[in-house]
């Protein structure tokens, strides 16, 4: 198995959203989190687009 890091630069705009969050040191992904303070409430087979207000810059090629 061929081990790769990548720079990932991750950024907050507008100081509205919350950068993702590993809950545990070998976790595969990322959890995010709404930003809102209204709820939502998403159906199933529903699907909807929400603003987290992050953005990510990943390497070229990745």
């Amino acid at each position: 198995m061929n081990n790769m890091n990548l720079m990932i630069k991750m950024y907050n705009n507008e100081k509205k959203g919350k950068l993702p969050e590993q809950a545990h040191p070998t976790d595969a992904g990322f959890d995010v989190q709404y930003p809102g303070e209204t709820p939502i409430q998403i159906s199933s087979r529903q699907t909807v687009l929400i603003d987290l207000h992050i953005t990510f810059k990943i390497p070229v090629g990745t």
